[in-house]
């Protein structure tokens, strides 16, 4: 199920040959993937961490947070407001 639902959101995202995608707005995504602050797809080893980093955009207070994935932990930023998007980043030129 976790990996179906990483291939779909893979899917919207479209990312490019070096696994860029551009800002994905949770609003505009299906109810079914159910991204939340705490998102399935950033759990460690989950279908899309494995070609991915993430970078989650947050807003509180009309400020705006960004959390990496790459190098913050997976978890960070619950708390700090309400998830607005994501992009997806290749990890295949990194390693």
């Amino acid at each position: 199920m976790e990996k179906q639902r990483g291939i779909e959101f893979e899917n919207i995202a479209s990312p490019d040959a070096a696994g860029i995608s551009g800002e994905i707005y949770i609003k505009d995504l299906p109810p079914h993937l159910n991204v939340t602050n705490g998102s399935n797809f950033s759990r460690a080893n989950s279908y899309l961490d494995k070609k991915y980093y993430l970078i989650k955009k947050y807003i509180k207070d009309g400020a705006i947070y960004i959390v990496d994935t790459r190098i913050h932990n997976q978890r960070e930023g619950i708390g700090k407001g309400k998830l607005i998007s994501i992009k997806l980043n290749g990890l295949k030129n990194q390693q």
